[in-house]
């Protein structure tokens, strides 16, 4: 049922922000750069100041909620994630502890968002984590559609 404008201003607002103006409570963000340029860093980051209680911000925009994380990493192979991504945080004594991961190689094979069997796998795995924050690196692994056209 539609709300009139009256109404619509009074429901429940609920939370705006994961990461003040960087991440919506219950929002999709994408970031697009060019190759290599920090993207999965960048990803890193943000989910480690989620799923550390005592962040209060990132990168100067604050954080209001923490909790686990779960990351779907589909551009690398295993094995080259663990080695370039994964040791070097632990190395430096970061907490991976409240992260989740997933990969090509744990995911349905041929891994296509747009496959309803994958996208009720992916579903199970967030229902069995139930993260703050879900990141896919890289999102267009995850689909089969022509990037360059948005049409039906």
């Amino acid at each position: 049922m539609p709300f009139s404008t009256e109404e619509y201003l009074a429901l429940p607002r609920g939370e705006t922000w994961l990461i003040k103006n960087i991440i919506p409570f219950g929002g999709t963000v994408v970031c697009h750069a060019k190759s290599k340029s920090g993207k999965s860093w960048a990803a890193l980051g943000i989910c480690l100041a989620v799923s550390q209680p005592t962040c209060d911000d990132w990168l100067g925009h604050k954080v209001y909620h923490h909790g686990k994380v779960l990351y779907m990493q589909m551009d690398a192979p295993r094995n080259m994630w663990i080695t370039d991504y994964l040791l070097p945080l632990l190395r430096i004594g970061m907490d991976l502890s409240e992260f989740c991961w997933t990969d090509r190689a744990s995911a349905p094979a041929a891994f296509n968002i747009l496959d309803t069997a994958h996208r009720d796998w992916l579903a199970a795995e967030g229902a069995s984590v139930r993260p703050q924050l879900v990141v896919f690196d890289t999102i267009r692994e995850t689909h089969m559609a022509d990037e360059n056209d948005s049409g039906p």
